[in-house]
């Protein structure tokens, strides 16, 4: 037993001086790397040092060359850069000139000088991107990036073939990396403000057309209260509502394309824009103000010292212009190529602003009203429910009173007239307030959706639940009918058009307003 604890304190012991002679080695190893680094980079600096500078009005020309892209752009007379390759290639100016400013002050926060013979250490032996400014003079500074720095980050790089490895920013990497696509410049969308549109169209090459129009010069439903009207995808033009156009609108205000891919496209077929999927058409006008002086200059002049301004007024110039895109399909990451229908260029913009554009429901759009028809507008309307009708009438008569507020309006025998409207119900005259109680719900019923189409196969025949028949002053009359559909339901026919369906509560509102009506006048 003694033997046996004997020989466990003599294993403690050995694995004791093993840990021992491990630890020390650690330390050892670590030390000996931390001088194969120092020694390596013996002329290395901590702190961040520029290795050139030029300036960036004497930079004439610029050649870069990444994985993706090579060019070599000039500055032209007018400053701005342009392609030596193709003068038309239209150049972004800003991309262009941040690898002008990248010239003006190159540096670095390490430099390697020992060790560097082996350049594909470093990735520079086949650079991922050169780079050479050349000033007016003649003077070039090339500079060559490889391989990312690992952990402390940046890029190694060289200057102009020097035996030297700097360690360069990721920003300065970043400056000439830029693809094709990113170095031309994108077509501006001009900005419209969505009250100066006019008229939109928008077709899809599988779906229903959209089209609505704003004519400001008369009213497109029967009470006045909008000027848009819809002409697609329905059959005949019908009122729209204002509010959501105005909504809509909003969709075509700021539009905008995130790159081109094409600045000068010969084959439209591999954008899908021979044959476009779709199209959008604006019409908008601009208003242009310039102060027009309506007071004479002598006159102006003359008056100067008696602190007087020339009276002025704003004279307003309306420029009417239009704007079509055609879209075609979409690219490897599900956005549309997109070109103006003028232009060459073919463009990207995000899916999500196209299907805005034309993605359209059109009856979210539509002017809900059904039958909201002024009463100032008629003189008559009839209502046929159930084998009777029920007429309400208002007439207007001028009541001549003599004013005799001043003797001299009295002498000159000088009137005013009041008028005054009778109503009617029945043939019977009724309360002003009683009267419109009745026609606002007679003109509340709004409609609900769409007509399906399986409706029209089957059920056009259906006789009227109810009719209202408006007589206008103007001598026109308005036939509006409500047909059976089903238990929630009513057909709306107004003049012989069948689109929507309304609420079938709405429309027995209206005959128990009339049957209350006729019980208690």
């Amino acid at each position: 037993m003694a033997g046996s604890k004997k020989k466990k304190n003599l294993t403690l012991i050995v694995l004791l001086i093993a840990m021992i002679l491990m630890i020390a080695a650690c330390f050892s190893l670590i030390k000996y790397k931390d001088k194969k680094a120092a020694n390596s980079s013996e002329d290395s600096t901590k702190e961040t040092e520029t290795i050139a500078k030029v300036d960036e009005d004497t930079i004439q020309t610029i050649y870069f060359k990444n994985k993706d892209n090579e060019m070599t752009l000039v500055k032209g007379e007018d400053g701005n850069w342009k392609s030596s390759e193709d003068e038309a290639f239209p150049v972004n100016q800003t991309n262009a000139g941040n690898m002008a400013k990248a010239f003006t002050d190159i540096a670095s926060s390490r430099t390697i000088t020992e060790g560097v013979d082996k350049l594909s250490d470093f990735g520079l032996d086949k650079p991922a991107i050169t780079a050479t400014a050349t000033a007016k003079d003649g003077t070039k500074t090339t500079i060559t990036l490889g391989n990312e720095v690992p952990i402390s980050g940046g890029y190694y790089g060289t200057l102009n073939g020097e035996k030297k490895v700097y360690v360069l920013t990721a920003a300065l990497y970043n400056n000439f990396n830029y693809t094709l696509e990113k170095m031309t410049a994108v077509e501006s969308i001009p900005s419209i403000t969505a009250t100066n549109i006019t008229h939109l169209t928008v077709l899809n090459k599988d779906k229903p057309g959209f089209e609505i129009s704003y004519d400001g010069s008369k009213a497109a439903d029967f009470a006045g209260l909008t000027q848009w009207s819809m002409k697609q995808p329905y059959k005949t033009t019908i009122p729209a509502d204002t509010d959501a156009v105005n909504t809509l609108l909003g969709n075509y205000s700021s539009m905008s394309f995130t790159s081109c891919v094409d600045y000068n496209a010969v084959d439209l077929s591999k954008y899908g824009l021979e044959d476009p999927a779709a199209s959008v058409s604006l019409e908008y006008f601009e208003e242009y103000t310039k102060d027009k002086a309506t007071a004479d200059d002598k006159a102006s002049t003359e008056t100067a010292d008696s602190n007087t301004k020339d009276a002025k007024e704003e004279e307003k110039t309306k420029i009417n212009y239009t704007l079509d895109l055609l879209i075609g399909s979409k690219d490897a990451d599900g956005n549309y190529y997109v070109k103006t229908k003028d232009s060459k260029a073919v463009n990207i913009m995000s899916a999500d602003a196209v299907d805005k554009l034309i993605t359209i429901d059109a009856y979210s759009n539509v002017d809900h009203y059904v039958n909201l028809v002024n009463l100032d507008s008629i003189n008559q309307l009839d209502i046929n429910f159930d084998g009777k009708t029920y007429t309400l009438s208002a007439e207007k008569a001028e009541d001549t009173k003599e004013d005799t507020q001043t003797k001299d309006d009295t002498q000159s025998g000088d009137s005013k007239k009041k008028e005054d409207t009778n109503y009617y119900f029945n043939g019977t005259k009724v309360g002003e307030d009683d009267f419109k109680s009745l026609y606002q719900t007679i003109i509340s019923p709004t409609t609900e959706r769409d007509i399906p189409k399986e409706y029209f196969t089957s059920n056009t025949d259906q006789k009227p639940v109810m009719t209202l028949t408006y007589h206008q002053t103007d001598g026109n009359k308005i036939e509006i009918q409500y047909k059976p559909y089903d238990d929630s339901y009513y057909v709306v026919n107004t003049n012989g058009l069948e689109y929507f369906l309304t609420d079938l509560r709405k429309v027995n509102d209206i005959k128990t307003a009339l049957v209350n009506f006729m019980k208690n006048k």
